[in-house]
C-alpha cells in the first residue's frame, strides 16, 4: 500500500475539494425541500426509529425488518438516539446524519487516489487526476447527500478494493478485506457476488495451490464475521438462512410485470396488476396447504418463483429487457436526479411499452428544464463520461495491443468487478447502480489518456 505521510499534501488538497463541494451542494441545495430524500429513504429511515425506540432491526411500529439489510439503518440510528448532534441540526436526525455522511463522503476521492496508484504505481499523473475528478464527480457528490446507502456502501467497498489488489499474499490484508467486504454486504446486499467473484480470481492467481487456498478461505472466513450475525438473526426468526426479502417483489414487479407487458402487449400499470394477482392466488394456495400464515420470506421465494415462470415463458423478451436495463444502468446520468427534483418529482413512466432507446436518450439530450444551469449540468457530465469512455475503449485497445502479460491480467480483473455490478442491474437500470464501479470508470478512462506517457518511477 502506498503510505499516506509521502501524499499528505496532494491527499489534503484532494480532501479538501471534495468536502468543499459536498459542503455547499447539501448546504445550498440538498437539504431544503428535502431534496435529499428518495424512493427508498422511508424504509431505511422507519428501521432506523426502530432501532433507536430500542425495538431491534425492526420498522418504528415494532415489526421486524427483513426487507432490506441493516447497517445503513444501523448507522442512521445513532442519529436518532445517541448523537447530541442531532440537536444542532433543528432536531432533524436525519439531516445530522447526512451531515457526517457529507463528511464520510469526501475520504471517498482519497481512497480512489490510493486505488489508483494500488492499480497503477508510479502514475502519480493519473492518481492525482482521478482524486481530483472524483471531488467533484456529479454522482459521488450527489449521494454523499442523499438519505440512501450508496455511500457508505462504497467506503467499504473501496477498502475492500485497495486491500485485496494490494494483498500480494499477504494473509491481514486480505483477512482485513473480507471483513470490509463484510460489512459493505450489510449496506448494500450485494457483497456474496463480490466474494464469490473475487474467491474465483483468487484462485486463478499463478501462485502455490496451497497459497490461494489459504488465500480463499481466510478472506472467505473473514467476510462471513460480520455478515453470520444477520444470517443467524434471520434463521432464529424465520427459520431460513437469506439476506433480504426485496429480490422477491423487485423482480416480479420490475422485470416479470415488463415482460407479460410486451408480451401481451398491455400497459405496465396492467401487467403489474395481473401478475400481483397470481402472486396472491399462490400465496394464498400455499397458506390453505401448510394451513399456516407463510412468511416474508416464504412470499419472497413464491414471488421469485412466478417471475422466473414468466422469463422461462418468454425468454427473447426477458433477455431484450435485461439487455436494456444493462444499457440504462450503463448510460443513464446521475444528473436526472436533479430533473426529478427540478420537475416537482414528476413520475416518468420509464417502463412505457413501446418506450424506445432514442426515447431514453433523448431526455438527456433536450433536458426537460427552463433552467439553463440545469442544461448545462446535464450536457457538462454527458461531455465527461463521453470523455472517460473514449479514455477506458482507448486504454483497453492498448493494453490488448501493447500491454505486458501482467497488465492485460489486471485489466481483466478489474472489468470483472465492473461486469458483475453491471450484469445485477438487470432488473433496474439506474445509474447508481453503477456507482461501485464509477470508481474504475473514473481510473481507467483517466488511463487511456496517459498511456502514451512513461510512468513517473521509470523518468527518474
Amino acid at each position: 500500500m502506498i503510505a499516506v505521510k509521502k501524499h499528505a499534501y496532494l491527499v489534503a488538497v484532494i480532501f479538501a475539494l471534495g468536502l468543499f463541494v459536498r459542503v455547499a451542494v447539501f448546504y445550498s441545495y440538498l437539504q431544503d425541500d428535502a431534496n435529499y430524500w428518495q424512493v427508498d429513504s422511508l424504509t431505511y429511515q422507519s428501521v432506523a426509529q426502530g432501532i433507536a425506540a430500542g425495538h431491534g432491526i425492526s420498522t418504528v411500529t415494532g415489526v421486524p425488518n427483513f426487507y432490506r439489510v441493516p447497517g445503513y439503518s444501523l448507522y442512521l440510528s445513532l442519529f436518532h438516539k445517541y448523537v447530541p448532534l442531532s440537536n444542532y441540526c433543528g432536531g432533524n436526525a436525519d439531516i445530522a446524519a447526512l451531515w457526517g455522511q457529507v463528511f464520510l463522503g469526501a475520504l471517498i476521492p482519497v481512497l480512489i487516489f490510493f486505488l489508483s496508484l494500488t492499480l497503477f504505481p508510479g502514475y502519480m499523473t493519473l492518481a492525482a487526476a482521478a482524486g481530483l475528478y472524483s471531488s467533484v464527480h456529479v454522482g459521488l457528490v450527489l449521494y454523499s447527500g442523499f438519505l440512501m446507502t450508496e455511500t457508505l456502501f462504497l467506503l467499504f467497498f473501496l477498502g475492500f478494493l485497495l486491500l485485496f489488489f494490494a494483498h500480494k499474499d499477504n494473509p491481514k490484508r486480505l483477512a482485513i478485506a473480507g471483513v470490509l467486504l463484510g460489512v459493505a454486504s450489510l449496506i448494500r446486499p450485494v457483497g456474496h457476488y463480490v466474494i464469490v467473484l473475487g474467491l474465483l480470481i483468487l484462485m486463478l492467481q499463478k501462485t502455490h495451490f496451497l497459497v490461494k487456498l489459504r488465500n480463499s478461505v481466510l478472506m472467505f472466513l473473514a467476510w462471513l464475521i460480520p455478515v453470520s450475525v444477520w444470517l443467524a438473526r434471520n434463521y432464529l426468526l424465520l427459520g431460513h438462512i437469506f439476506f433480504h426479502t426485496l429480490p422477491g417483489g423487485h423482480f416480479l414487479n420490475l422485470s416479470a410485470s415488463r415482460v407479460v407487458m410486451q408480451a401481451e402487449n398491455i400497459t405496465y400499470q396492467q401487467a403489474r396488476k395481473k401478475v400481483t394477482i397470481q402472486a396472491n392466488q399462490l400465496v394464498r394456495k400455499q397458506q390453505r396447504s401448510e394451513r399456516k400464515r407463510l412468511s416474508d420470506i416464504e412470499r419472497c421465494y413464491i414471488y421469485e418463483k412466478l417471475a422466473i415462470k414468466h422469463f422461462a415463458a418468454h425468454p427473447l423478451i426477458t433477455l431484450k429487457m435485461w439487455a436494456t436495463d444493462i444499457f440504462r444502468t450503463t448510460f443513464s446520468l446521475y444528473s436526472a436526479e436533479v430533473l426529478y427534483l427540478d420537475s416537482g418529482r414528476k413520475i416518468i413512466d420509464y417502463f412505457a411499452n413501446g418506450r424506445t432507446v432514442w426515447n431514453m436518450v433523448e431526455r438527456y439530450l433536450f433536458p426537460a428544464t427552463d433552467k439553463l444551469y440545469l442544461k448545462i449540468l446535464v450536457w457538462l457530465e454527458i461531455l465527461l463520461y463521453a470523455l472517460m469512455l473514449c479514455g477506458f475503449a482507448r486504454g483497453t485497445w492498448y493494453v490488448l495491443m501493447r500491454g505486458t502479460h501482467n497488465e492485460k491480467i489486471l485489466w481483466v480483473t478489474i472489468m470483472s468487478f465492473m461486469a458483475l455490478f453491471l450484469i445485477i442491474s438487470l432488473a433496474g437500470g439506474y445509474a447508481r447502480m453503477r456507482l461501485p464501479i464509477e470508481p474504475f470508470i473514473i481510473i481507467l478512462g483517466l488511463y487511456g489518456y496517459v498511456t502514451q506517457h512513461k510512468k513517473v518511477s521509470e523518468k527518474r
